[in-house]
C-alpha cells in the first residue's frame, strides 16, 4: 500500500507541474516567451473605467477615431462638465440690422469702417508747399487711419511723392478738406486694402467697389414700385452717363429684397458712393421733416388721420 501510495503522490505532482507550465508557450518566431490567456477569459482592461457601451455611448470606429479625439478636448455636458463656451463671432464684420440705414454694410473690414467715420469727422488743414508723403502722414496721425500714397499712379501721370501741395480749410470734414488739397493738383483719395490712399483722379475712375445701402426706410408699402422709383432716381440724378445702362463702363445697381432686408447693390467709383450716400441722407432729412411736420399737424387738429408713412417711395 506505501508504493501505491507514492506512486499516485508522484502522479499528482506531475500534474501540477504541467497545470504551471501550461500557460507558456514559446513563439515560433523569435522565441521569446509569452504568456497565453486562459480560454474563455478576456484580458482585464487596464484602467479599470466604465467602457463606452456600459456608459450608454456608441463605440468609436477606426474612421471616426480622428473627429472624436479633436471633440474630446472639449467639455461634455453628458459627462457632468460644464457646457462649452460658445464659439466669439467673427470679427471684421457687424451684422447689417447693427447700423443704421444708408450706411455702407458690405466689403467693409473694421480697418476700412474706421476710415470712412474719420472721413466725417470735422477736422482743420493748413499746407503750404507740403510734401504729398508729409501730408498722409500728418493725416494718419491726427486721425489714427492708415493712409498710403499711390506712387505707380502718380508716376505714370507725370507726378512722383514729393509733389508739394497748399491748402487751408477749416470746421470742414476731412474727406471735404482733402478734396480742396487734393484736388488743386488732380489728385483723389479713395478708400482701397483697408487704406486711405492718394491718388490721381483717372486712377481713382477706375476703382468702382461694391457698397450695400440699407434702404428699406424710404419705402411705402408697395414696396417694389418703390424700389423702381428710387433706383431711377439715383440714375438719373447722379452722373447719369457712369451707369451701364446709360453706355457707362462702372455704374450698376441692383435691388435686394431678403428677410428683414431691403438694400440697393451698387458698383460704383468712390466719388459717386460719395454722392450716392449724400442724396439718401437728404431723402431722410425729408422724411422725418414731414413727419414732424404731420405730428404738429395732428397735435393741433386730434380729429385729423395721422399721417401712416414711413417712406415715401
Amino acid at each position: 500500500m506505501s508504493r501505491a501510495l507514492a506512486r499516485v503522490v508522484a502522479l499528482g505532482s506531475i500534474s501540477c507541474l504541467a497545470l504551471t507550465l501550461l500557460p507558456l508557450a514559446v513563439s515560433a518566431d523569435d522565441g521569446r516567451a509569452v504568456k497565453s490567456r486562459p480560454v474563455g477569459k478576456e484580458r482585464p482592461a487596464v484602467d479599470k473605467q466604465p467602457t463606452d457601451a456600459a456608459k450608454g455611448h456608441k463605440p468609436t470606429t477606426d474612421d471616426e477615431r480622428p473627429a472624436a479625439a479633436a471633440k474630446s478636448s472639449l467639455p461634455n455636458p453628458a459627462d457632468g462638465h460644464e457646457p462649452a463656451i460658445e464659439p466669439k463671432p467673427e470679427k471684421g464684420r457687424k451684422p447689417a440690422f447693427e447700423l443704421p440705414p444708408g450706411k455702407v454694410v458690405f466689403a467693409q473690414s473694421d480697418v476700412e469702417r474706421r476710415i470712412f467715420s474719420a472721413l466725417d469727422e470735422p477736422t482743420e488743414v493748413q499746407y503750404l508747399d507740403t510734401i504729398l508723403t508729409d501730408i498722409a502722414m500728418d493725416i494718419e496721425l491726427r486721425h489714427s487711419i492708415p493712409v498710403v500714397v499711390d506712387g505707380a499712379a502718380l508716376t505714370a501721370a507725370g507726378k512722383d511723392k514729393t509733389l508739394k501741395l497748399s491748402g487751408a480749410r477749416r470746421d470742414v470734414s476731412l474727406r471735404n478738406a482733402l478734396r480742396t488739397v487734393l484736388g488743386a493738383e488732380d489728385l483723389a483719395c479713395i478708400v482701397r486694402n483697408d487704406a486711405l490712399v492718394f491718388t490721381t483722379k483717372e486712377a481713382a475712375k477706375n476703382w468702382a467697389p461694391i457698397r450695400i445701402y440699407q434702404i428699406h426706410d424710404l419705402l411705402a408699402d408697395e414696396q417694389q414700385a418703390g424700389l423702381e422709383r428710387l433706383v431711377d432716381l439715383i440714375c438719373s440724378t447722379i452722373e447719369p452717363e457712369s451707369w451701364r445702362t446709360a453706355g457707362g463702363t462702372a455704374g450698376e445697381v441692383r435691388p435686394f429684397v431678403g428677410p428683414g432686408l431691403v438694400v440697393l447693390v451698387i458698383t460704383q467709383t468712390e466719388d459717386v458712393h460719395e454722392k450716392i450716400a449724400g442724396l439718401l441722407t437728404t431723402l431722410r432729412e425729408a422724411r422725418d421733416a414731414t413727419v414732424e411736420a404731420a405730428q404738429r399737424d395732428a397735435a393741433t387738429r386730434p380729429k385729423s388721420p395721422a399721417n401712416s408713412g414711413g417712406g415715401f417711395f
